[in-house]
């Protein structure tokens, strides 16, 4: 969950609500996982939407408030180790630029034009912070 919570920040994904969370049971109802993430996509880039996250992270909501040290604080105060949560928030937003480029090459080489288009207006958003 937690790196559900950095994804939707780095992506500017201000529509992160607690109903975009599934859990998933096995058949005999003995083992419950998260399903994968759905329901995700960078609202900051739609003139109009909101720039306030739906949950708080450090009691913040702005996500033009919230810095690499808000998770921090965060991690600490559910009581996660600090250093392993901050490993995946930096190991997430160190790789995520890569990722988008490569998620968006392969969207427009399957023929969907306005990929980079998107790409950049994430970028452009995500750097305004």
């Amino acid at each position: 969950m937690w790196e559900y919570l950095v994804y939707d920040y780095i992506i500017g994904n201000s529509d992160n609500h607690i109903k975009n969370l599934s859990l998933l049971y096995s058949e005999d109802l003995k083992k419950i996982r998260l399903a994968p993430l759905y329901d995700v996509i960078s609202t900051v880039v739609y003139d109009g939407s909101t720039r306030d996250m739906s949950v708080s992270i450090d009691g913040k909501y702005s996500i033009d408030e919230i810095t690499r040290e808000s998770f921090a604080n965060q991690a600490e105060k559910v009581h996660l180790g600090k250093r392993a949560a901050m490993n995946r928030f930096d190991r997430l937003q160190n790789g995520f630029e890569k990722a988008l480029n490569e998620a968006a090459y392969e969207l427009k080489e399957e023929g969907f034009r306005n990929a980079e288009m998107i790409r950049d207006a994430v970028l452009v958003h995500r750097r305004m912070r």
